[in-house]
């Protein structure tokens, strides 16, 4: 009489540890939801860069704003999705931005939209200008005055629609946008929105079942 043996049972699939299973389905909802947040704090840091160059004390409401989207991403991606690395990479990211995308846009405003008036800067000074409306200012480094004019030279204003804004100078009236600081602001963003995204969409499965 031959005896049967009796086949070991498959094992049961074993639970992975907890915090280091990544998600394998990505859900529409999640997909959502990260790049929500992949877009909405990219633009929320070129906002306060933006914010920032206007004048009444506005600065520091940018720099405030900076701040807060910074400390955003890390506790999203960091604490949230258990994307630590992603987190401090995105951070130091949407922290940078501002500082680039301020004055790319505070340009790109002024030459696009602004209306331009004829200046002169005054002798023996190299950023003061009087222009053809007999308004006298002083021009900073933030509206593009480094001591590169020379004294008695013709530059042109672009002076925001609305006022509030300082005026642009430039040695002339052009109103193309350096190509660099485009693309630098560009990249700059879009290297901000895949880390947040890579991070969302990759989030650990005790994060994401959370979610």
């Amino acid at each position: 009489m031959s005896t049967q043996q009796s086949q070991p049972s498959a094992p049961a699939d074993q639970a992975a540890p907890a915090g280091t299973a990544i998600a394998t389905a990505r859900p529409p909802l999640r997909i959502l939801n990260s790049l929500m947040w992949a877009l909405l704090l990219p633009l929320a840091a070129v906002a306060a860069g933006f914010l920032s160059q206007y004048p009444f004390g506005l600065f520091y409401l940018g720099i405030a704003v900076t701040l807060v989207v910074v400390a955003t991403t890390g506790i999203i991606a960091g604490a949230g999705w258990s994307r630590p690395v992603a987190a401090t990479l995105a951070a130091v990211s949407v922290f940078t931005l501002p500082f680039l995308a301020g004055p790319t846009t505070y340009e790109l405003y002024a030459k696009r939209l602004g209306h331009t008036v004829s200046a002169r800067i005054t002798p023996g000074t190299h950023c003061h200008v009087l222009d053809a409306d007999g308004v006298s200012e002083e021009l900073t480094q933030r509206q593009n005055c480094v001591g590169q004019f020379a004294p008695g030279q013709r530059v042109v204003l672009f002076r925001d629609p609305f006022g509030v804004l300082h005026p642009w100078a430039e040695a002339n009236g052009s109103r193309a946008v350096p190509s660099g600081t485009l693309a630098a602001t560009g990249v700059l963003f879009a290297v901000s929105t895949a880390l947040i995204l890579y991070a969302g969409l990759c989030r650990r499965a005790e994060a994401a079942s959370a979610a």
